[in-house]
């Protein structure tokens, strides 16, 4: 052999090559069990402080939905068997005409079945339309049930030829009206269209005296003498009696609705506010 040529070096015996692979082996399989261990034991002991927990797998389920609770439903002028369902959820409402309706002409007057009946009472709605034929929105004061029909004070919008900006006070007993007092508010332009709903009104009574006022919600809210948005009458006697704050519906026709938000009512002591609370 030359001189100059290195030798191979020996390889491993074959002994040793098998030594070689067990140890490697062994060495996975403890690396593996070492992190099962580790796995466990978070499991075991939740996540480590400071840690972001796993986000659950229920995060994303959908609450249950308010429950809707029925309003008590007083006819002013009935219409043949003619009826509205009212609901609430929260602070808002829908009436909506009931179904086998035939016409267009019943009016109803909507409170809390929870109500207390008062004398001096305070009652506001937002109104968002559709202002839609002859749908109309109103509030109630001093709501009674009677012997077949309510009797009830409302202020209302106009529905007649569409000149909705006026509003109208009716003092309503054994199914028909008196018109009591009337008002162009500053709502909308005559024949340009309305202001931008929503509207937000409200309503009181005080002894023999009562008040409205109506102001886009898009505007500051008006004091009860606002001369361009408020309505006064003066009651005739027998109208005092105590009754409930409500809401008023009238004129659906089949298969239609209405709705309002921000309901709210409160009894008047100690003299009436110059700013109404809704």
């Amino acid at each position: 052999m030359d001189p100059t040529t290195p030798s191979a070096a020996p390889g491993p015996a074959p002994a040793r090559r098998r030594a070689v692979r067990v140890a490697v082996v062994g060495a996975v399989v403890l690396g593996a069990l070492a992190g099962a261990v580790v796995a466990s034991l978070r499991d075991r002991e939740g996540p480590a402080s400071g840690a972001t927990p796993a986000p659950s797998t229920t995060a994303g389920a959908s609450r249950p939905s308010p429950v809707a609770t029925p309003l008590d439903v007083h006819v002013l002028t009935p219409q043949g068997d003619d009826a509205y369902q009212a609901d609430r959820v929260g602070s808002s409402a829908a009436v909506r005409a009931a179904p086998g309706n035939t016409a267009g002409n019943l009016r109803v007057a909507v409170t809390d079945p929870d109500a207390t009946p008062s004398r001096d009472h305070e009652t506001c709605a937002t109104w968002s339309g559709p202002a839609r034929g002859r749908t109309q929105p109103g509030l109630a004061l001093r709501v009674r049930d009677g012997t077949g029909t309510s009797r009830a004070i409302t202020l209302t919008s106009s529905v007649w030829a569409g000149v909705r900006w006026q509003w109208n006070v009716h003092l309503w007993e054994d199914g028909s009206g008196l018109l009591l007092g009337r008002q162009l508010l500053d709502l909308g332009v005559p024949g340009e269209g309305l202001d931008t709903l929503p509207w937000r009104m409200c309503a009181r009574a005080v002894g023999d005296r009562v008040d409205l006022v109506v102001w886009p919600e898009a505007r500051d809210r008006p004091d009860w003498s606002d001369p361009a948005r408020s309505l006064h009458a003066t009651l005739p006697p027998g109208w005092d009696a105590p009754g409930l704050p409500g809401w008023y519906v009238g004129h659906l026709v089949p298969d239609d609705q209405t709705s309002y938000t921000g309901l709210r009512t409160r009894p008047v002591e100690g003299g009436a506010p110059t700013a109404p609370g809704g």
